[in-house]
């Protein structure tokens, strides 16, 4: 296949990927066949040396029920997370112990939110730098995605830096905040009791909706 060939094809499963008429299957890699990445009906990729996913034209399929799919096959939906179940049984008070130096010193972690406050000082480090290493945000498609998916922006530990290290000089101090695709500017300006208005102009936005990395001016 040419080049031109293979992007059309990418661009086509991406469009798959984010569509609400396509459902989404994890599939071994066994039973999942390369050579079939790309149908009238189907479209997929592999996500790991054993696993795929594979996106099917819903109209296709029965309901997505274990009646008629392995449960495995199903992709979890996770909600957000609180601490009540772990503070009720006191794995929180364990935490806190200094003898077990349970600091979180040398740990990689990952999270799934719906947004991150990437300015507050739990992930900066010592220098003002963030501790954050990427964020992949699945809402935006304008930027470039991680290495070996198809849909989202991946932002680098650079680009938060860069931003985070713009700030205004005159008569108001800026704020970062991660806003979710096409997320209400007013309520945004409502949140760090500031101007919408002000938010619209230091981010360019014309029609009162924002999505991704934002400067919010705190006036």
């Amino acid at each position: 296949m040419d080049n031109t060939g293979f992007f059309e094809e990418t661009e086509e499963c991406r469009n798959r990927i984010l569509s609400n008429e396509y459902e989404d299957f994890i599939l071994p890699g066994d039973r999942f066949l390369k050579e079939q990445s790309l149908s009238d009906f189907f479209c997929g990729e592999m996500v790991s040396e054993n696993w795929g996913i594979i996106h099917v034209n819903r109209r296709l399929l029965p309901p997505a029920s274990v009646q008629f799919y392995d449960y495995t096959a199903i992709p979890r939906l996770y909600g957000l997370n609180d601490t009540t179940n772990i503070e009720a049984s006191g794995i929180l008070r364990a935490r806190n112990q200094p003898v077990l130096g349970l600091d979180g010193q040398g740990v990689l972690i990952g999270l799934l939110d719906t947004g991150i406050d990437y300015e507050n000082p739990v992930f900066l480090d010592g220098g003002g730098k963030s501790r954050i290493l990427r964020i992949w945000d699945q809402t935006i498609q304008e930027g470039e995605p991680p290495k070996g998916f198809l849909y989202g922006t991946e932002y680098t530990k650079a680009e938060i830096d860069e931003t985070a290290v713009k700030q205004k000089t005159d008569d108001y101090a800026l704020k970062l905040y991660f806003a979710d695709t096409d997320e209400d500017v007013w309520n945004i300006a409502k949140r760090y009791n500031t101007s919408a208005k002000a938010i619209e102009a230091e981010n360019e936005i014309t029609d009162g909706k924002a999505s991704g990395l934002l400067l919010i001016p705190i006036i």
